[in-house]
């Protein structure tokens, strides 16, 4: 058996937008996908931030008698850091449906789950 144990960075709030683009009119022509993952500055900085953190952590004195060997990103720096991280980004999700909430834009329930911009006659609707 492999015993091992990993540690995974993610973006909650990337600032990084992508798009969905048409290929046809057809309904069934596949969708094109541009995620643009990582193309906005501040999500590399934070994603650098989070790899460093990450490294530390894992090398820490409290944690050393449980490693063997870090597997990455070992002493990357700069470009190659860059790079890993990159090739190694990926999405995410939660495995039921799930929306964000807050108080934001980007918001799509308040703190009691009430939906936004639902008019007052179906004022009570919740997701749960």
């Amino acid at each position: 058996m492999v015993e091992a144990v990993g540690v995974v960075r993610g973006s909650r709030k990337p600032n990084s937008r992508g798009h969905l683009r048409l290929t046809g009119s057809d309904p069934r022509d596949p969708i094109q996908i541009e995620a643009n993952t990582l193309s906005h500055p501040d999500d590399m900085k934070a994603a650098i931030a989070c790899v460093e953190l990450c490294h530390e952590i894992g090398n820490s004195a409290p944690l050393r008698p449980f490693v063997k060997r870090e597997v990455m990103p070992g002493n990357l720096k700069g470009a190659e850091l860059e790079n890993l991280i990159r090739d190694a980004a990926s999405s995410y999700w939660h495995a039921t449906c799930s929306c964000e909430m807050g108080r934001d834009s980007m918001s799509v329930v308040d703190g009691n789950l009430r939906v936004y911009g639902i008019q007052i006659c179906v004022s009570r609707l919740r997701l749960l």
